[in-house]
């Protein structure tokens, strides 16, 4: 009856003249293959999807920029990832009441769409579902939905309401961040898993209210706690002026994550662990306090510390001036992440690694002072330092870490020693919103020939227009980039897997072959005698390494996130990702780990380190290395 009714007022609105004409495309336009429509060749418009069709395939039609309308037929019951992802100009699309999972990104980037209904068979809102759609005034979501994945909602800067149904459970990983026009939530009964950052950056948001009944949660004033008031789980990011973590809570993760009408903030003694950055880009703080008592952390000048004073935690963002790092502070991760306030700083010679992230996003910055004890310049150390016109990096330093300059679109020229021996991918690089950078002189402290020595990965494309000034002279050629290295020398190996590993969530983690292998191994670093040959053996039989070239395996070496997360999928048997959608800016498509990260990242085996970031070249250290392999077994208890 009710399709009757419509088919009348279609027809009442075309006599008159107020209603578009939909486009019916032709055959030709779609690829159909046994009812999943995997291609669209139109161009644009309204569309309306044939009937026979019960599946919309993965990307069947990302891009679709001129797409404006979409009709889709009863018998659809799939919408695969990434399916209308990029439909900048798509406004309107009724999802019929047959369809039971949208994947991965399904509608991501879609900018235009304003309104949705999620049909009642829907149970997973999934990752980044609708990440990026930033007229979306008004969703609702049925009470089958019992998880919100990771980024569902993400910078959906024109909601300003949600209502999630008491059905729910889970709320991933930055599933509401940068909401900006999301004033207050309130969270069901059911939930009882909400990750970190979940309302990560939603500035308009000052209160998150708990429904009673809640055996998980609760609230007070509008700040999200466990139920024990042991953990505060999320500050709302726009509630005013300063505050003071209640007594009982002995941790807080980072629940204040972009929190920027945060003014000061006083820390109790009872906290007994600090997450990395906790207070990142809360831009108009300006003092950090800790309760005297406190055994996890100190403050000096409103400036967070660890207890011993060898770790600084957080520089408040809205802190103005120059900075100086006291003596005996070894450790800077994220540190100043995010501080538009800070102008300059100088940084003592306790200090050997600039860490990940250390000063990412300090646009003010104009002046930095390095030591010669620091010999690494680590991931995004200076990312988007839009004020930096020159750097020096001093002598001993060996590595410069990827996307270390990436953005700082005023540097004009940096001196780097000759004890460089490698410049990461993207070290030197535009960032997104960037057409050019203005580095236009290098000055090298070495040789010519030393300079062709350094191993300079791909993404440098800016070193290769500036002038490279050596000893002996001005580099005429551009310089090399290299293709980012796997963490085999041969990252198809020609050995056939007698088995394909599996990884089970199950109580154990063990994926042990079928037989067990016999320990040679062919590698020269590798003796029958040492407690990992036998390991290394199965590794090799069932194709996750063949070693890093050279006939060694590299046992002593260390891992990066990378490798690691390649080992894993590799181990899983390598499945094909279910969705193309990246979510970090230092991973490549053509990077020997993307689909191992893509992989890692659907299984919520990692999220990353943050801004965006996986560090796939960062070293992965025994917490994160068992954290992964928990996570990639189901994370059994």
């Amino acid at each position: 009856m009710k399709k009757r009714i419509l088919s009348v007022m279609l027809a009442l609105f075309l006599v008159i003249g107020i209603c578009p004409i939909l486009a019916f495309a032709s055959e030709d336009e779609f690829t159909i293959e046994n009812g999943v429509l995997t291609a669209y060749n139109g161009p644009g418009g309204n569309v309306v999807i044939p009937d026979g069709v019960t599946s919309i395939g993965m990307a069947a039609f990302m891009g679709c920029e001129n797409l404006t309308s979409i009709t889709i037929p009863d018998g659809v019951t799939s919408i695969g990832g990434d399916a209308f992802h990029g439909c900048a100009s798509l406004t309107n699309v009724t999802i019929p009441d047959g369809v039971t999972s949208i994947g991965q990104a399904a509608f991501a980037r879609c900018k235009s769409l304003n309104s949705i209904t999620i049909p009642s068979n829907v149970t997973d809102i999934s990752f980044m579902a609708f990440f990026g759609c930033e007229s979306l005034t008004n969703i609702t979501i049925p009470d089958s939905v019992t998880s919100i994945g990771q980024n569902a909602f993400e910078d959906c800067i024109g909601l300003t309401d949600i209502t999630i149904p008491n059905s729910v459970t889970d709320i991933s990983y930055w599933a509401f961040e940068g909401c900006t026009g999301l004033t207050s939530i309130t969270i069901p009964n059911s939930v009882t898993n909400i990750k970190d950052d979940a309302f990560c950056g939603c500035e308009s948001l000052t209160s998150i209210q708990v429904e009673d009944g809640s055996t998980a949660y609760s609230s007070i004033d509008g700040v999200l706690y466990s139920k024990d008031l042991r953990q505060l789980v999320s500050y709302p990011g726009g509630k005013e002026g300063a505050f003071t973590i209640p007594s009982s809570v002995v941790s807080f993760g980072n629940a204040f994550g972009g929190c920027t009408s945060l003014t000061s903030i006083t820390i109790p003694s009872s906290v007994a662990w600090i997450w990395d950055a906790p207070f990142s880009d809360c831009k108009n703080l300006v003092s950090i306090q800790v309760e005297n008592g406190n055994t996890a952390c100190s403050s000096i000048d409103g400036v967070l510390y660890s207890k011993d004073l060898t770790r600084l935690f957080s520089y408040p963002g809205g802190k103005e001036g120059a900075f100086t790092i006291p003596s005996g502070v070894t450790t800077l991760d994220f540190a100043f992440e995010g501080c538009n306030g800070l102008t300059s700083i100088t940084i003592p010679d306790s200090v050997t690694s600039i860490g990940i992230g250390a000063f990412g996003g300090c646009e003010n910055l104009t002046s930095i002072t390095i030591p010669d004890s620091v010999t690494s310049i680590e991931e995004m150390t200076f990312a988007d330092c839009k004020s930096l016109t020159s750097i020096t990096i001093p002598d001993g330093v060996t590595s410069i870490g990827s996307v270390a300059f990436l953005g700082c679109e005023n540097l004009t020229s940096i001196t780097i020693p000759d004890s460089v021996t490698i410049i990461e991918e993207s070290a030197f690089a535009y960032s997104s919103n960037m057409s050019h950078m203005s580095l236009k002189d290098v000055y090298y402290s070495g040789t010519m020939a030393e300079w062709d020595k350094i191993d300079i990965r791909e993404g440098n494309f800016v070193l290769t227009s500036a002038t490279i000034h050596c000893q002996d002279g001005v580099l005429n050629e551009k310089p090399t980039l290299t293709p980012s290295p796997g963490p085999t020398a041969n990252p198809t190996p020609t050995a056939t897997p007698t088995a394909t590993p599996t990884i089970t969530p199950t109580t154990s983690p063990t994926t042990a072959p079928t037989t067990s292998p016999s320990p040679e191994t062919n590698f020269t670093d590798v003796k029958e005698s040492a407690y990992y040959a036998q390991p290394v053996a199965w590794a090799v039989e069932n194709g996750i390494t063949s070693g890093i070239g050279d006939g060694k395996f590299g046992p002593e070496n260390s891992c990066t996130r990378g490798q690691i997360v390649t080992f894993l999928w590799r181990a899983a048997g390598s499945p094909t990702p279910q969705t193309t959608t990246n979510p970090f800016t230092d991973v490549k498509s053509s990077d020997y780990y993307y689909k191992a990260v893509l992989w890692a990242v659907e299984n919520n085996i990692t999220s990353g380190i943050g801004n965006g970031k996986f560090g796939p070249g960062n070293s992965c250290t025994r917490g994160q290395s068992v954290t992964f392999i928990w996570r990639a077994v189901g994370s059994p208890n």
